[in-house]
């Protein structure tokens, strides 16, 4: 399966067979989080859920979740949120910042949390049908199976329409 053609199939996807797709072919689509094993669990229009698991390639010297993983897991589901309501093929989504804050040793399996405010949506679109860039902050909880909150991790992203991206000859 041609990426091109998964990632349109991805776009016109229902919630549920956009989680089922992401999750099987997701790891040729973003090969950097291949060794992590991101899950998508739970995506409709205003949520994101995602899992990483407590295996040893995403430890830190201490057994305890890698703050990298940590960092990458926010930045994915918080990601992942946007392009579920926005697509890939009009828009090019970018991380411009991202913030971390940790507050617990992850040593379990970890979940992450991201909202995405439905009035925050129509702005978005409206300034992107305008062909102007858009700055979206996403703020991604993660906690543990015990639910101790293990980290805040705060994104900002720049959107534009792909016809507004520069690119070089």
């Amino acid at each position: 399966m041609g990426s091109t053609y998964l990632l349109k199939l991805l776009e016109t996807a229902s919630p549920e067979k956009f989680i089922r797709l992401f999750n099987r072919f997701g790891k040729w689509i973003i090969p950097f989080n291949r060794p992590h094993r991101l899950r998508i669990e739970t995506l409709t229009n205003q949520l994101c859920i995602t899992t990483i698991p407590y295996r040893r390639t995403n430890w830190n010297h201490l057994k305890g979740i890698h703050a990298g993983a940590i960092a990458t897991l926010g930045e994915f589901t918080a990601g992942i949120l946007l392009i579920s309501n926005y697509g890939m093929s009009r828009y090019r989504l970018i991380l411009s910042r991202l913030e971390v804050e940790y507050h617990y040793q992850g040593k379990t399996n970890l979940q992450a949390s991201a909202q995405f405010d439905p009035a925050d949506k129509d702005r978005i679109r409206e300034l992107l049908e305008k062909g102007e860039p858009a700055v979206v902050e996403m703020k991604t909880e993660l906690e543990d199976k015990n639910k101790n909150k293990v980290a805040t991790v705060k994104t900002l992203w720049q959107m534009k329409s792909w016809d507004a991206v520069k690119t070089k000859v």
